[in-house]
C-alpha cells in the first residue's frame, strides 16, 4: 500500500477554516448583543405605544378630540418608560387611525413610537445605528355590565318570587350580597358578588372585588337653574312640557288622570314626581329626554295602579343613552314600578341613582334595550329583559378604553 503524502498547498487547511468559522461565530455572537438589546427597545417602545394610545383614546372618550392635544397625552405616557419624546423618541399620532381595520374610524386613535438606538458592534458592517418601532391602536368599547349595584348591604341586589332577570350578553357586579327569592333567576354572561354566596347562579363569583361608580365622571347639567323650589304642582289635565316651561315643574309634579308629554331635552327637577293616589291614571311621554333628579328630587310612581311610562333618552350630546340622572348625595328612593297590572313601563336609556335605592316591581316584563342601571340597591320583582347593545345611541353610554391592535 502507497501512503499518500499531502500536497504543499494543502498543508493549514484545516487552520484556515477554524480560523474563518470562529471569527464568523464570534460575529454572530457580538451581533446577537445587538439583536437583544433591540428587541428589548422594541418591547419598551410596544408597551409605550399601548400607554400612549388608551392615554390619548381616553381623552378623546372625555371630549378632547383635537389631535395636537392628544398627541401632547400621548407623549406623556411615554415618559413613564424612560423614554424621552422631547427629544430622541419620536412620537407620531393619528386620529382616525391611517392605517389597520380601523382606519377612519372615528373615536379610535393610533400611535407610533420609535427611536433612533445605536448598535455595540454593528457598525463593524455598517449598522451604526437601527431605529425600532412600535405601533398601537386604541379606542372606546361598550361596558361589559348592564347592572352594577354600588351599596355593601347584605341584600343589596334583590330578586323577588318566580322572578327573571334577563341581562342579554352583559354582566352584572354586586358590591354587596345576593337575595335570591323561591324561583328567581338570574341569566347573565358573568355574575359577581363582593359579599356572601351566589345560591347557585350560573357564572357567578363570590368574593370579587366591589365594583366602581361607571358613570362618576359624568358631570351634572350646568349650570343649574335660577328657581326657588317651594312644592310640587298638581297636574290633572294633559300637558306638554318644553325645556322653555319646566320652571313651572322645577319642583316637581303630582299627577293625577292625566297624559305629561316631555319634548326632547334634559329636565332638571328638584322635587318629587309622584301619582296622587292608588286610583290614579298616570302617563309620562318622552322621546330623547334626560331627567336629572337634583338634591330633592325624586321619581316615584309606584302607589298607582295604572302607570304607563314611554321614555327613551337623548340620541347625542353629553348624556346619549342617559335616561335617569339622580345626583349623587341624593338618597331619595326611586320606583320604576306599578301598583297593579294596567299599563306598562316601555324605557330605553340608563339609569343612574347611585346614592339611592331603586324598586322596580310589578312591571309584567320591563325590557330596555340601552339598559345600564347603576344604583346603590335593587330591589326587583318582575320578568326584565336587559340589553346594553344601545344601537340606536351609537352603542353603550359607558365606554371604557382598550387597546384594539
Amino acid at each position: 500500500m502507497v501512503k499518500r503524502t499531502p500536497v504543499r498547498d494543502e498543508r493549514g487547511q484545516i487552520l484556515i477554516l477554524t480560523a474563518l468559522s470562529m471569527t464568523v461565530l464570534l460575529g454572530m455572537a457580538v451581533l446577537s448583543i445587538d439583536a437583544s438589546f433591540m428587541y428589548d427597545k422594541r418591547n419598551r417602545l410596544s408597551a409605550a405605544a399601548d400607554a400612549a394610545a388608551k392615554s390619548a383614546a381616553a381623552e378623546y372618550l372625555g371630549g378632547n378630540t383635537s389631535t395636537p392635544n392628544l398627541l401632547v397625552f400621548a407623549k406623556k405616557a411615554t415618559e413613564s418608560f424612560a423614554l424621552d419624546p422631547g427629544g430622541t423618541t419620536n412620537v407620531q399620532l393619528w386620529s382616525p387611525p391611517a392605517t389597520g381595520p380601523f382606519v377612519g374610524h372615528a373615536g379610535y386613535v393610533e400611535v407610533q413610537v420609535s427611536e433612533v438606538t445605536s448598535t455595540f458592534f454593528g457598525r463593524v458592517i455598517g449598522w451604526a445605528s437601527l431605529t425600532p418601532t412600535a405601533r398601537a391602536v386604541a379606542g372606546a368599547s361598550k361596558s361589559a355590565n348592564c347592572l352594577v349595584v354600588l351599596g355593601s348591604s347584605a341584600d343589596a341586589l334583590s330578586v323577588g318570587n318566580n322572578t327573571t332577570l334577563s341581562l342579554m350578553g352583559c354582566d352584572v357586579a354586586d358590591g354587596g350580597g345576593l337575595d335570591l327569592k323561591p324561583n328567581a333567576e338570574i341569566d347573565a354572561d358573568l355574575v359577581s358578588v363582593t359579599d356572601g354566596p351566589c345560591y347557585g347562579v350560573a357564572n357567578c363569583f363570590p368574593n370579587s372585588p366591589a365594583p366602581s361608580d361607571p358613570l362618576l365622571n359624568l358631570p351634572p347639567p350646568s349650570p343649574a337653574p335660577p328657581y326657588s323650589c317651594t312644592m310640587p304642582v298638581s297636574v290633572s289635565a294633559d300637558v306638554t312640557i318644553t325645556t322653555a316651561n319646566v320652571n313651572a315643574y322645577y319642583c316637581g309634579m303630582e299627577i293625577n288622570n292625566a297624559i305629561v308629554t316631555f319634548d326632547p331635552g334634559v329636565y332638571y327637577i328638584a322635587g318629587p314626581i309622584t301619582a296622587l293616589n292608588g286610583g290614579s291614571n298616570v302617563t309620562i311621554n318622552g322621546t330623547g329626554v334626560m331627567f336629572y333628579l337634583a338634591p330633592g328630587g325624586s321619581f316615584n310612581l309606584g302607589v298607582s295602579n295604572f302607570v304607563t311610562l314611554n321614555l327613551s333618552a337623548p340620541t347625542t350630546g353629553t348624556y346619549r343613552g342617559i335616561l335617569f340622572y339622580q345626583a349623587r348625595g341624593n338618597t331619595a328612593p326611586a320606583s320604576l314600578s306599578k301598583n297593579g297590572n294596567a299599563g306598562s313601563l316601555t324605557l330605553s336609556g340608563a339609569m343612574y341613582f347611585p346614592d339611592a335605592s331603586l324598586e322596580m316591581k310589578n312591571n309584567n316584563g320591563l325590557t330596555n334595550d340601552c339598559a345600564l342601571i347603576v344604583v346603590k340597591s335593587l330591589d326587583i320583582n318582575n320578568n326584565t329583559g336587559l340589553s346594553n347593545a344601545c344601537t340606536g345611541y351609537g352603542g353603550s353610554p359607558i365606554q371604557t378604553v382598550s387597546v384594539a391592535e
